[in-house]
């Protein structure tokens, strides 16, 4: 790694904790948005940017979707941000990868939810190979990502029905490292490797104002990219104030009342010799906030069913849908008690603003 990176892990923490997500505080959301960082040609100037509209960088004006696709035609790499629990941005990226692959069949996906060391499991969805619950199980996608499958499944099926290579970008999550280095190296190698376009889904911490993967990967190669974030306008707002810097191309959604799916918010271990699992920490989000969790809770039956593999538990608690309940009977310092987990959305708390950081931008 550079003798930089140190400075763009903190930037990217910065960035992480102000992206706007709708259970964040509006006011630190806002903040986010507006940082004077990025391409110094635009960094100084704001754009309000409304519902449902697309804009250019370039030119702070709306553009048509369709001249989007064509000014990505020459670059090799885009990059498309999200908000991991939004479904109408993953809408976003299936509809940008669908145009791309109609433009120009020669692309791959990169993905930051998967580690490289999952290859050989992406391989064989891309290929056809293994069935959705087959993929689920063998990428142990509930241990890898913390968000329902449901979120992404379109892009994946667009994947699998067009034997688009799909490529894991992250780092093992047992290393420590810096995110956006390790992801923008992969994408440079994996692009080097497939020959192909490379489209990179991740969220948009990681690539807003074009310092996070984009710049790392640009770092590496000198090839520039194409960078498409999606901002959020408050329910009642005729539209969001941004810094112009933010992305390539800004796009507005309005803001969902709630996710798509519920999140569960627990987090299991499993320890050498007990064959079950054991709640890792004390839930602070997720339907299971509100519910009688303890970190070191073990959990003798879901439902009736004893569960030995987090990936199958987590699974199994994905196909809840809201207001829908599930009964855990748990065991806590040698009593057994029975916990009812009803999925319903929980009031958030707002993040506490940070300082920024200046960034650097390549020339």
């Amino acid at each position: 790694m550079s003798k930089n990176t140190p400075r763009f892990l903190c930037l990217a923490a910065i960035l992480m904790a102000y992206i706007v997500f709708p259970a964040v505080g509006q006011d630190a959301g806002v903040k986010s948005l507006q940082l004077k960082i990025g391409d110094p040609r635009f960094k100084d100037k704001v754009l309000d940017v409304a519902p449902e509209a697309l804009y250019a960088m370039e030119t702070g004006t709306i553009i048509p979707f369709a001249k989007m696709i064509q000014e990505m035609k020459g670059g090799q790499l885009v990059y498309i941000g999200e908000t991991h629990n939004s479904l109408p941005m993953h809408d976003i990226q299936f509809k940008i990868l669908q145009a791309l692959y109609e433009q120009d069949r020669n692309i791959s996906i990169g993905l930051e939810m998967f580690p490289v060391t999952f290859q050989d499991v992406l391989n064989k969805w891309s290929l056809g190979i293994l069935s959705e619950e087959e993929f689920i199980r063998e990428g142990q996608w509930y241990v890898n990502w913390n968000f329902n499958f449901g979120f992404y499944k379109k892009i994946f099926d667009l994947a699998k029905a067009n034997k688009i290579p799909m490529v894991g970008l992250n780092a093992p999550r047992e290393l420590q490292t810096t995110w956006d280095f390790v992801m923008g190296y992969n994408a440079v190698k994996a692009l080097k490797k497939e020959q192909k376009k490379m489209i990179v889904l991740a969220g948009s911490g990681h690539l807003i104002y074009n310092l996070g993967i984009n710049l790392r990967a640009y770092e590496k190669s000198r090839l520039p990219g194409k960078t498409v974030i999606s901002v959020f306008v408050p329910k009642g707002q005729k539209n969001v104030r941004i810094s112009r810097s933010l992305g390539d191309y800004i796009l507005g959604i309005p803001e969902e009342e709630k996710p798509a799916y519920p999140s569960v918010g627990l987090s299991f271990k499993k320890f050498k010799g007990l064959e079950n699992l054991v709640i890792d920490s004390k839930p602070i989000d997720g339907a299971a906030k509100a519910a009688d969790f303890e970190k070191g809770d073990v959990v003798l039956v879901v439902d009736g069913r004893p569960w030995a593999d987090v990936n199958e538990l987590r699974t199994y608690l994905a196909k809840f849908k809201w207001e829908e309940e599930t009964k855990f009977r748990i065991l806590r310092n040698g009593q057994e008690k029975d916990v009812i987990l009803k999925f319903q959305e929980q009031p958030a708390v707002p993040a506490e603003p940070k300082k920024e950081e200046a960034a650097r931008w390549p020339k």
